[in-house]
Protein backbone atom coordinates (compact mmCIF):
# COMPACT_ATOMS: atom_id res chain seq x y z
CA UNK A 1 0.00 0.00 0.00
CA UNK A 2 1.24 3.45 -0.94
CA UNK A 3 1.68 6.03 1.78
CA UNK A 4 -0.02 9.39 1.30
CA UNK A 5 2.23 12.46 1.47
CA UNK A 6 0.89 15.83 2.48
CA UNK A 7 2.41 19.27 2.20
CA UNK A 8 2.79 20.90 5.60
CA UNK A 9 2.79 24.42 4.23
CA UNK A 10 -0.12 26.11 2.56
CA UNK A 11 1.92 27.00 -0.52
CA UNK A 12 1.32 24.27 -3.10
CA UNK A 13 3.30 25.72 -6.02
CA UNK A 14 6.72 24.55 -7.17
CA UNK A 15 8.42 27.75 -6.03
CA UNK A 16 12.05 28.11 -5.03
CA UNK A 17 11.02 28.63 -1.41
CA UNK A 18 8.84 25.48 -1.43
CA UNK A 19 11.31 22.82 -2.56
CA UNK A 20 11.05 19.47 -0.80
CA UNK A 21 12.82 16.16 -0.61
CA UNK A 22 11.68 12.78 0.62
CA UNK A 23 13.02 11.42 3.87
CA UNK A 24 12.39 8.26 5.86
CA UNK A 25 11.79 8.72 9.58
CA UNK A 26 12.91 6.32 12.34
CA UNK A 27 9.27 5.15 12.53
CA UNK A 28 9.62 3.99 8.90
CA UNK A 29 7.37 6.68 7.46
CA UNK A 30 8.16 8.73 4.37
CA UNK A 31 7.69 12.48 4.79
CA UNK A 32 8.47 15.67 2.95
CA UNK A 33 11.42 17.71 4.23
CA UNK A 34 11.50 21.30 3.09
CA UNK A 35 14.98 22.11 1.86
CA UNK A 36 16.58 25.45 2.48
CA UNK A 37 17.72 27.58 -0.43
CA UNK A 38 21.30 27.06 -1.48
CA UNK A 39 23.46 30.11 -0.94
CA UNK A 40 26.03 31.60 -3.25
CA UNK A 41 29.62 32.48 -2.55
CA UNK A 42 30.38 36.16 -2.78
CA UNK A 43 31.71 37.49 -6.05
CA UNK A 44 35.36 38.28 -6.49
CA UNK A 45 36.22 41.95 -6.20
CA UNK A 46 39.06 41.69 -8.72
CA UNK A 47 36.69 42.43 -11.61
CA UNK A 48 38.54 40.07 -13.94
CA UNK A 49 37.28 36.65 -12.95
CA UNK A 50 33.64 35.94 -13.78
CA UNK A 51 33.16 33.30 -11.09
CA UNK A 52 32.78 33.32 -7.34
CA UNK A 53 35.47 33.45 -4.67
CA UNK A 54 37.10 30.10 -4.06
CA UNK A 55 37.38 29.13 -0.43
CA UNK A 56 34.39 31.20 0.70
CA UNK A 57 31.56 29.48 2.56
CA UNK A 58 28.37 29.02 0.57
CA UNK A 59 25.55 29.89 2.96
CA UNK A 60 22.48 32.10 3.02
CA UNK A 61 22.86 35.75 4.08
CA UNK A 62 20.93 35.32 7.34
CA UNK A 63 23.45 32.67 8.40
CA UNK A 64 26.28 35.07 7.64
CA UNK A 65 24.75 37.60 10.04
CA UNK A 66 25.23 35.13 12.88
CA UNK A 67 28.84 34.31 11.98
CA UNK A 68 31.88 36.19 13.24
CA UNK A 69 33.95 38.28 10.86
CA UNK A 70 36.89 35.86 10.96
CA UNK A 71 34.65 33.00 9.90
CA UNK A 72 33.22 34.94 6.95
CA UNK A 73 36.54 36.20 5.56
CA UNK A 74 39.37 34.27 3.99
CA UNK A 75 42.75 34.38 5.66
CA UNK A 76 44.88 35.46 2.71
CA UNK A 77 46.22 38.67 1.24
CA UNK A 78 43.74 41.39 0.21
CA UNK A 79 41.33 40.23 2.96
CA UNK A 80 39.97 37.47 0.78
CA UNK A 81 38.03 39.96 -1.35
CA UNK A 82 40.19 39.23 -4.38
CA UNK A 83 40.33 35.81 -6.00
CA UNK A 84 43.40 33.63 -5.45
CA UNK A 85 44.92 33.90 -8.97
CA UNK A 86 44.76 37.73 -8.86
CA UNK A 87 46.44 37.71 -5.42
CA UNK A 88 49.26 35.58 -6.88
CA UNK A 89 49.55 37.98 -9.82
CA UNK A 90 49.75 40.99 -7.49
CA UNK A 91 52.46 39.32 -5.39
CA UNK A 92 54.45 38.44 -8.53
CA UNK A 93 54.06 41.97 -9.93
CA UNK A 94 55.21 43.54 -6.67
CA UNK A 95 58.23 41.22 -6.57
CA UNK A 96 59.15 41.96 -10.18
CA UNK A 97 58.81 45.72 -9.64
CA UNK A 98 61.14 45.52 -6.63
CA UNK A 99 63.59 43.44 -8.64
CA UNK A 100 63.46 46.02 -11.44
CA UNK A 101 64.27 48.80 -8.94
CA UNK A 102 67.25 46.81 -7.64
CA UNK A 103 68.47 46.18 -11.20
CA UNK A 104 68.24 49.90 -12.03
CA UNK A 105 70.27 50.75 -8.91
CA UNK A 106 72.92 48.15 -9.78
CA UNK A 107 73.15 49.36 -13.38
CA UNK A 108 73.50 52.99 -12.23
CA UNK A 109 76.26 52.15 -9.77
CA UNK A 110 78.02 49.98 -12.37
CA UNK A 111 77.80 52.80 -14.93
CA UNK A 112 79.21 55.30 -12.42
CA UNK A 113 82.09 53.02 -11.49
CA UNK A 114 82.87 52.38 -15.17
CA UNK A 115 82.69 56.10 -15.88
CA UNK A 116 85.14 56.83 -13.05
CA UNK A 117 87.40 54.00 -14.21
CA UNK A 118 87.27 55.29 -17.79
CA UNK A 119 88.12 58.84 -16.64
CA UNK A 120 91.04 57.53 -14.60
CA UNK A 121 92.33 55.46 -17.53
CA UNK A 122 91.91 58.40 -19.92
CA UNK A 123 93.86 60.67 -17.57
CA UNK A 124 96.63 58.11 -17.20
CA UNK A 125 96.79 57.45 -20.95
CA UNK A 126 97.14 61.20 -21.66
CA UNK A 127 100.07 61.41 -19.25
CA UNK A 128 103.20 60.50 -21.23
CA UNK A 129 106.71 61.16 -20.00
CA UNK A 130 109.42 61.81 -22.61
CA UNK A 131 113.09 62.01 -21.70
CA UNK A 132 115.18 64.68 -23.45
CA UNK A 133 118.62 65.08 -22.00
CA UNK A 134 118.63 66.17 -18.38
CA UNK A 135 115.07 67.63 -18.37
CA UNK A 136 111.88 65.57 -18.34
CA UNK A 137 108.95 66.91 -20.33
CA UNK A 138 105.56 65.99 -18.90
CA UNK A 139 102.94 65.97 -21.66
CA UNK A 140 99.40 66.41 -20.35
CA UNK A 141 96.11 66.47 -22.15
CA UNK A 142 95.67 70.25 -21.95
CA UNK A 143 99.18 71.55 -22.52
CA UNK A 144 102.88 71.02 -21.97
CA UNK A 145 104.50 71.40 -18.56
CA UNK A 146 108.21 71.18 -17.85
CA UNK A 147 109.56 69.50 -14.75
CA UNK A 148 113.04 70.49 -13.69
CA UNK A 149 115.37 67.78 -12.47
CA UNK A 150 117.73 70.21 -10.63
CA UNK A 151 117.27 70.55 -6.87
CA UNK A 152 115.91 73.94 -5.88
CA UNK A 153 114.71 74.62 -9.41
CA UNK A 154 111.35 76.03 -10.36
CA UNK A 155 108.52 73.92 -11.71
CA UNK A 156 105.97 75.05 -14.30
CA UNK A 157 102.45 73.96 -13.40
CA UNK A 158 99.69 72.99 -15.81
CA UNK A 159 98.09 76.42 -15.79
CA UNK A 160 101.40 78.14 -16.66
CA UNK A 161 102.18 79.67 -13.22
CA UNK A 162 105.60 79.15 -11.68
CA UNK A 163 105.88 77.23 -8.43
CA UNK A 164 108.97 77.09 -6.26
CA UNK A 165 109.88 73.65 -5.01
Amino acid sequence: MVQCLTNHRRLSYNAASNKTRLSRTPGNRIVYLYTKKVGKASKSACGVCPGRRRGAHIVRPNVLTRWSKTRKHLSRACGGSTCAPRVCDRIKDAFLIDEQKVIVKVLKSRAQSQKAKFKNEAFLSNKKVKKRGKKKHLVLGRGVGKVSTKPGGSRISRDGGRQES
